[in-house]
Order: structure tokens, then C-alpha cells, then sequence
């Protein structure tokens, strides 16, 4: 199994998290903090934290990893997904897989189809990525995800535990994501998030993906970057706990009402 680890309640629906690639599950703290009433389940990917020395292969045997690790570590039949960045294509990846297995998933900052300008992409991707885990580099990437209230020193201190050939394969995987072939079987509830300020083509692929779904709709935090669950992590768990409760209504408008996280 992937490492993870549980917090908050100990019953009801499972509430299993997938972080951004060069951290760990440890950048979910703040939102799990606001959802102790919930079961949270948080998962180390491939190359990352805890499951450093798994290393990771591709999406698709990630997407098997973390279907394994939560099947054998807590059998239930209500499992609810939240994945950002790497994290959500990760889950994406899954529910392809896995159609009908999952009660609801919250997936925040993925496109759809290749990211443009893939060659320099890639080779941007293999320059900077030693440098990432870096401290000074793992200090800008916190200040520029969370802002002025991220924990600078701890994300510093996660990224250190990343392993660089993991996160350039996993940094590969996500620049080059098609959404699988299979998304129209999924009957999984699915909310498609991103911040107002996200790069082009993640905003404005958002509605391709929903369009390619069968039971999606999306929503736009506005005033927020990629990192948003790290810049406002009351309105994301406001999010995650409605979708979960299904009382989250599509929306673009940046005055919209998220329903109260209920204890």
C-alpha cells in the first residue's frame, strides 16, 4: 500500500485526499482541519513522502496504487475523492478505472488535452525539476501556491522528501493528460474546480471536461491561483463538504453562496 494516514472521524464516508506533485499529503492540513467531522484519508502518491521508495511508473499505475491502498485499508462503499493538481488527474485516471466505485470526487487545477507548447514544456520540466525540491526553490513555489499564509518552512521540509525522477515523470504525465476514453461510463458525482487565476488552458478547458462527463459540473474560486486549498482553505472545505452532501450548484459567478461546512 501507498503511505497514508487517517484524521477525523472515526465512521461515516471516507474523504480520501491526492496532493499536488512536490509535496506531500501533508499540504492538506489546513482543509482537514475544517473537516473533522468527516473521515479523511490522506495518501503519500508515488515518489512523494512517505511512498518515496515506491517511485512513481505513470498515472495509470498510480491510479491502481491508490485504488488498492484505500480498498485494503478502509472497505467501504461510500468513498469520496479530492485531488489537486497531480492529485486530480491522478483521480481522474481512477475513475476511469473504477466507474462506479466512487460516491463523489472534488478535482481542482487539471486541463484537458495536452498543454500547449509541449517541448518547451518538457524541457523546462526536466531543467527545473532538481531544482524544485531545492529550498529556495520550494520557498517561492509555497509563496506562490498559498501566499502569505502558507507554512513556508513546512512545505520546504515536505518538498525535501520528494524524489526528483518520480516528480519528472509525474510532471511529465500531467503536462501530456488526455482525458481517458472511458470518462462517459463514470457515475461518479464530479465537481471540476479551478481558482480565477489558473493558468489559460486549465480555465479554459474546464467546460471540455464537464462536457465529457456524464454527472460534473464546475465551479471557479475567484481571486485564487492553483493553490487555492493552500490561499482559502475555509471556502475548499466548504466546497468538498457540499459536494459530498450534493448541495453545490454549478457556477462562474465569484459572488456565489458555497453551502456552511456542517459539523
Amino acid at each position: 500500500m501507498l503511505s497514508h494516514t487517517f484524521s477525523g472521524s472515526k465512521s461515516g464516508s471516507l474523504l480520501v485526499f491526492l496532493h499536488a506533485a512536490g509535496t506531500t499529503s501533508w499540504m492538506w492540513e489546513p482543509v482537514v482541519k475544517r473537516l473533522q467531522h468527516r473521515r479523511c484519508m490522506l495518501i503519500d502518491l508515488p515518489g512523494h513522502g512517505g511512498s518515496r521508495a515506491t517511485g512513481w511508473q505513470s498515472l495509470d499505475e498510480t491510479a491502481r496504487l491508490v485504488h488498492q491502498t484505500i480498498s485494503m485499508a478502509e472497505p467501504t462503499d461510500d468513498v469520496n475523492l479530492v485531488g489537486l493538481s497531480l492529485g486530480a488527474y491522478v483521480g481522474m485516471e481512477l475513475l476511469s478505472h473504477q466507474p462506479t466505485a466512487y460516491a463523489s470526487a472534488t478535482l481542482s487545477g487539471m486541463h484537458a488535452g495536452a498543454m500547449p507548447k509541449q517541448t518547451l514544456m518538457r524541457l523546462i520540466t526536466w531543467i527545473m525539476t532538481p531544482l524544485t525540491v531545492r529550498p529556495f526553490m520550494a520557498r517561492k513555489t509555497a509563496k506562490f501556491l498559498g501566499g502569505s499564509g502558507t507554512d513556508v518552512d513546512a512545505f520546504v521540509r515536505e518538498a525535501a522528501k520528494v524524489d526528483v525522477p518520480s516528480l519528472r515523470r509525474a510532471t511529465l504525465d500531467a503536462l501530456a493528460f488526455e482525458m481517458p476514453a472511458t470518462t462517459s461510463n463514470i457515475a461518479t458525482r464530479i465537481m471540476i474546480a479551478a481558482g480565477s487565476k489558473e493558468h489559460p488552458h486549465i480555465l479554459g478547458t474546464q467546460q471540455t471536461i464537464v462536457s465529457a462527463l456524464p454527472n460534473a459540473q464546475s465551479h471557479i474560486a475567484p481571486g485564487l491561483g492553483h493553490g487555492w486549498s493552500l490561499e482559502d482553505p475555509d471556502q475548499f472545505a466548504a466546497l468538498v463538504d457540499g459536494q459530498i452532501q450534493g448541495e453545490v450548484k454549478q457556477t462562474s459567478d465569484p459572488s456565489a453562496h458555497l453551502p456552511a461546512v456542517v459539523a
